[in-house]
């Protein structure tokens, strides 16, 4: 008996890993990216003659609560028909039992990396309006996100801006705010499989998202509080990233949350940059209060003051002094105080020199 190394094993394992795409009208091209869940490739589909994002579980599933997580998450973004929703185009099983969904093929790059070409202020911004009007869009659909970050956001080469991986997201449902944290816990979702409980329900106490950047009652393992302004927070996380290339708690700065002197309120983003305008600051803190009754109460809100900023108007997260006002009044109309300086000045020149 001829026994295989641990090498040619591991050189062997991605090509047992391929998907099976026989009785599919799907041809394997190449792989893409791999998760902790899953893998995407890139496929053809013949029959319309488009590539196509292929995803396919790739992790051992004896319960079956993967394979129900992977069938809802596609269920979940095919509901979610909007510009800045990666769509769904098809959910199956392949002939080897596995689950797989296809989306439409984005190329492009995450905003982590779109961020590394230091584009300007106003273009981080807009790209964020962009996210807020995705993820309003989910919230009045009743699906929370609960793990939005700068990764999980894809620019495309056309400037399409994307809302990707909805592997964790939640259903509330039309169940009013008031009275959401009475039937969280009970509603069949989406979890991670360290999170589940025997019924597909998450755990009490169980975290979901990406600590560096999910608000307070994930952190805390508080599912039944998470709502609509836990997007909100993970907004106002990845604003502070995209303003300072940093998440609100990371390795530098845990300390704020989670250590025996921190306060539990995030850093403001001036902390690291002194540039930053004090009311764009003001937004981002806004966004990642403590207390969600502080927060912007949605995410066209957080959109609604950045629009603000950008129109150099005051903007609801920063209470202006008369000074402060005025000088932002001068700003944005500088040309126009410009020319009227220039013709003060050339009409005081005039009447002194035809007093000589």
């Amino acid at each position: 008996m001829t026994y295989l190394s641990d090498g040619a094993i591991d050189r062997l394992r991605p090509m047992l890993d391929l998907p099976d795409l026989r009785g599919t009208k799907y041809d394997l091209l190449e792989m893409v990216a791999r998760g902790g869940m899953g893998t995407i490739y890139l496929a053809e589909d013949r029959d319309l003659q488009r590539r196509v994002a292929l995803k396919v579980l790739t992790l051992p599933d004896v319960s079956g609560r993967m394979v129900e997580r992977m069938r809802n998450e596609a269920r979940i973004v095919a509901r979610l028909e909007h510009p800045s929703i990666i769509p769904i185009h098809d959910v199956g099983q392949l002939p080897d039992g596995r689950v797989y969904y296809t989306m439409k093929f984005v190329q492009g790059r995450t905003m982590t990396a779109w961020l590394k070409d230091d584009p300007p202020l106003a273009s981080r911004l807009r790209l964020l309006q962009q996210v807020c009007e995705g993820l309003a869009f989910a919230h009045s659909r009743g699906i929370i996100h609960r793990d939005l970050k700068p990764d999980n956001i894809m620019v495309g080469s056309f400037g399409e801006v994307l809302v990707m991986d909805w592997g964790v997201a939640k259903e509330i449902g039309s169940v009013p705010r008031a009275d959401r944290a009475s039937v969280a816990a009970g509603l069949p979702e989406d979890q991670p499989p360290a999170g589940e409980t025997g019924d597909g329900t998450t755990a009490r106490g169980a975290i979901v998202g990406t600590p560096a950047f999910m608000s307070p009652e994930q952190a805390a393992g508080n599912n039944a509080e998470v709502d609509e302004r836990s997007d909100v927070y993970m907004l106002g996380s990845t604003l502070f990233y995209a303003l300072t290339g940093k998440a609100p708690f990371d390795g530098l700065n845990a300390a704020d949350r989670h250590g025996s002197a921190g306060t539990g309120n995030a850093p403001s983003p001036r902390r690291f940059d002194e540039s930053i305008p004090k009311a764009l600051a003001a937004i981002c803190l806004k966004a990642l209060a403590r207390d969600k009754a502080r927060r912007y109460q949605g995410a066209l809100e957080l959109s609604a003051d950045l629009e603000r900023l950008l129109n150099q108007e005051p903007v609801l997260a920063y209470p202006e002094n008369v000074v402060q006002r005025s000088a932002r009044w001068l700003r944005k109309h500088q040309l126009i105080v410009v020319i009227l300086i220039t013709y003060l000045i050339l009409r005081a020149l005039t009447f002194f020199f035809l007093r000589r």
